[in-house]
């Protein structure tokens, strides 16, 4: 290993290290002065390159005689990386070592000087200079670097327009300041050539190697004595004899190394490929100001127009051209170019007619780069006829889908003369469609590769035919599975959740169409998805409301319509709307198994109007005898569970610990249901060994369940934080209480908010802080009197025990205040809002 003891500098990384002068530098970059103490650390941490150090010996080298303390060294390490740029993870520089220590992971060179008369020659090269910058793409730059020192051969790889001749430049250029290759870097352009043998021609005449009478012997001879980079551009349409042709210089010429662009892979032996994402677009994860695709856009408008004054408006309009244009930098450049004439709103009101908008590009570029109608037919003609049908027929997919979905619609019934496999996986391999989800199961296409595919399609006079196939597709992912999979959570509404872009496109075609009976069985059908995902509920009660508007529908269908739009109504608390539903569904001639539906919804509103209980109880147990006659096994559960949370709601808490006790399910929503419901039940009695229980069995039950990993940790953390309430562990119940927040914070997801904070409710009254408890349990009964504040009965049994404590601690606890005007309005605010604050103030404590 080397190690730099003694020197006056050496390199680390591409940085220049002097120690002496407490500087650190790069190439053309002004250098950074490290203060004493924090190039003590790096050197400490250079001397000891590739292990591990710890506080003690950071401790003994850097701050001796004092003691470092953790807090001191993990602000040294971070200005440390601040300075190097090693901020992004994975860390370049300096690992973490999670409770031992940091290590230093990047290379530490010698510094070699050039000799002062004799300064390094400069690479011959006929890369052609750029006249406009290079947005972004630093750490692509990086990574090709690295994967051309592993191998000879790179192939870049992406969609028309995505940037791939930019970045080769790009990487070639840096190659050749580096020092990389002695005798230049050299670009072949072939787009300009049509016929096979100029492949030969353009590389011969780009190293100026005079082509009379030479064949590839004589290239082959030129090449093998020199260390050169050949930027092969534009490989997609003479494939095969470039593949050739390189193969032959990569097995003759050890010292020539290439990077070639490519709409699909030379399918070389040794050959690496990286494919060229799109710029990145603004979205939750990626600021406005930091994306690629804005700043692109923002500096190629200004080459053209005034700069933009950026406001809300414009800025949500570049952000809607950006994202439609998928990140595409020859898309997001003709677009830009149209701000001389037109607003950035202008310009994403016209996306739909794309190909018209998007041309003008500069006259000396190459055809294919003029128009983005170009660019696209450019790949598009290289396809083959059975290629070129399939992409068309694919346009049909709104969002992802399956290989199962394209080759139910896209093959071709009479003939089926391909095989749908090879051929999806020749457009990806093309660039054309791209490949998502795990193992690559789930495809889709770019949105501009969409809109000009329809264009295709609607040319061959298919598209009726083909939106025909996709609703098709549609219906039968319909037919398997029942009304009572569909009404509570489960694996199959996991997988039909996948299809929901190509269920709302189907059930638009087929209501444009008047095809009422296909539009109302998809629609139907996701009744689990309306009522169960989150930002669903508002979209699934105006579709299902729309079936009641169809001009007609079959007997089965108009039942169902009712048993659904009950059920809706009773997930969102609309205790109006079920009450309409349930008075016009009985004059029906509802079928059983939509009844028995029908009567869990009836008695899920008596209790929540606190009707009778026992009419409640019998309409309960109407549900599970249609249940058990009709074979719905999940309805018979959810009906036992909902007769427990009745019993629980109604404060019969003994009872309703009997009852859960006996009740068991494999279905995750039931068992949460199930654990949450006991453990409030037993919060209530004092039980810190009943809540204990539940949280054990919850986290037997979740080492099973995989698919909703955030939900099982939320609700191991609130039954934990309920049982340390119980049993007096207050601080552990506040730091079980932050992190079930912390996933309801980052996840959004329906009323789990409420839950945790009733859970602060209960921690502040445990701690006697009895105004804050008064005043969030003030604040959560506002907005429960507007809807649903929560998820289950158990937490309107334990809102109601909290009141109940709270008034008789007022009693005895003078220095309680009821809350003013001020917080009464307050009060009124979100749930979730009032989480975030609540975290805020008991983080501030622990």
């Amino acid at each position: 290993m080397y190690s730099p003891e003694g020197e006056e500098r050496y390199y680390l990384g591409d940085w220049l290290v002097q120690p002496a002068q407490g500087r650190i530098s790069q190439k053309k970059e002004q250098p950074v002065e490290l203060p004493p103490r924090l190039m003590a650390v790096l050197t400490c941490l250079v001397d000891e390159a590739g292990a591990t150090v710890s506080r003690q010996t950071f401790g003994e080298k850097v701050w001796a005689p004092s003691i470092v303390t953790d807090d001191a060294l993990n602000r040294s390490i971070l200005k440390l990386r601040k300075a190097l740029g090693d901020q992004d993870s994975p860390h370049r520089f300096i690992e973490t070592v999670p409770r031992r220590g940091y290590r230093l992971v990047a290379q530490v060179r010698p510094y070699l000087p050039e000799p002062a008369d004799a300064p390094a020659p400069k690479a011959s090269n006929n890369l052609p200079p750029q006249r406009s910058s290079f947005i972004g793409r630093g750490l692509e730059v990086e990574h090709v670097l690295s994967m051309m020192d592993a191998a000879p051969l790179v192939t870049l790889t992406g969609v028309g327009g995505v940037g791939k001749t930019r970045l080769s430049l790009a990487v070639a250029g840096q190659a050749l300041e580096q020092g990389g290759f002695r005798d230049g870097g050299f670009f072949v352009e072939l787009s300009a050539h049509e016929d096979a043998a100029m492949v030969f021609e353009a590389v011969a005449g780009a190293v100026n190697l005079q082509t009379a009478g030479a064949g590839v012997a004589a290239l082959l001879d030129f090449l093998k004595a020199r260390c050169i980079l050949l930027v092969i551009d534009n490989c997609e349409h003479l494939i095969d004899a470039t593949a050739a042709l390189i193969d032959k210089i990569l097995s003759s010429c050890p010292r020539v190394a290439i990077l070639a662009t490519s709409r699909e892979p030379l399918n070389i032996e040794g050959e690496q490929l990286r494919l060229v994402p799109p710029l990145g677009v603004p979205d939750t994860a990626q600021a406005f100001e930091s994306a690629e695709s804005v700043q692109l856009f923002l500096e190629r408008a200004a080459a053209v127009a005034p700069p933009i004054a950026l406001n809300n408006e414009n800025k949500r309009a570049i952000t809607e051209i950006c994202t439609r244009l998928d990140g595409i930098p020859l898309a997001i450049e003709l677009a830009a170019a149209r701000i001389s004439h037109l607003s950035p709103m202008e310009i994403a009101a016209r996306l739909d007619h794309r190909f018209t908008l998007l041309t003008g590009g500069g006259r000396v570029r190459p055809q294919r780069q003029q128009t983005l109608k170009a660019a696209v037919d450019w790949s598009y003609e290289l396809l083959s006829q059975d290629e070129k049908q399939f992409l068309s027929r694919l346009s049909v997919f709104s969002g992802d889908f399956s290989l199962a979905a394209a080759e139910f619609i896209c093959m071709d019934v009479e003939s089926q003369t391909f095989n749908s496999l090879d051929v999806l996986a020749s457009l990806v391999s093309k660039s054309l469609v791209v490949s998502s989800g795990v193992s690559g199961s789930r495809y889709r296409l770019l949105e501009t590769i969409r809109f000009y595919a329809a264009e295709r399609l609607m040319e061959a006079g298919e598209s009726s035919a083909s939106q025909e196939r996709h609703c098709e597709w549609c219906l039968s992912l319909c037919t398997q599975s029942n009304f009572d999979q569909q009404m509570l959570e489960d694996a199959t509404m996991q997988s039909l959740s996948l299809e929901l872009e190509n269920f709302r496109a189907a059930i638009n075609w087929a209501e444009g169409r008047e095809q009422w009976e296909a539009a109302a069985t998809i629609t139907l059908t996701l009744c689990g998805l309306w009522a169960l995902r989150a930002g669903l509920q508002a979209e699934g009660l105006r579709r299902i409301e729309a079936v009641f508007q169809y001009p007609k529908i079959s007997a089965p269908l108009k039942s169902k319509s009712w048993a659904v739009t009950a059920m809706q109504s009773t997930v969102l608390g609309d205790s109006t709307r079920l009450e309409e539903i349930l008075n016009t569904a009985k004059r029906e001639d509802m079928h059983a198994d939509h009844l028995a539906y029908l009567c869990l919804a009836d008695a899920i509103y008596r209790n929540r109007t606190n009707e009778s209980i026992e009419k409640a109880k019998a309409l309960f147990s109407q549900c599970r005898a249609l249940a058990d006659l009709h074979g719905l096994p999940r309805l018979k559960e959810f009906a036992a569970l909902s007769l427990f949370h009745t019993e629980l709601q109604r404060g019969s808490c003994q009872k309703a610990i009997a009852m859960g006790e006996l009740l068991h399910s494999n279905e995750f929503a039931l068992q949460v249901s199930i654990r949450t419901g006991l453990s409030h039940a037993y919060l209530i009695n004092s039980n810190a060994e009943g809540i204990r229980r539940q949280a054990e069995l919850m986290k037997e039950f979740f080492a099973k369940e995989t698919r909703k990993p955030f939900q099982s940790r939320f609700f191991e953390n609130l039954l934990t934080a309920l049982s340390a309430i119980a049993s007096g562990d207050l601080e552990q119940a506040r730091c079980d209480l932050l992190k079930a927040g912390e996933i309801v914070v980052s996840t959004h997801y329906p009323l789990l908010d409420g839950e945790c904070l009733l859970g602060f409710v209960a921690l502040n009254i445990a701690e006697k802080d009895l105004k804050n408890a008064n005043f969030l349990l003030t604040s959560i009964g506002a907005v429960r009197e507007k809807g649903p504040a929560f998820r289950f009965g158990g937490s309107h049994a334990l809102f109601t025990h909290l009141q109940q404590q709270l008034e008789k601690l007022k009693v005895h606890h003078r220095g309680t205040k009821s809350i003013n005007a001020d917080e009464k309005q307050r009060s009124t605010a979100s749930i979730l809002a009032m989480l975030k604050s609540e975290m805020k103030l008991q983080t501030a404590a622990r």
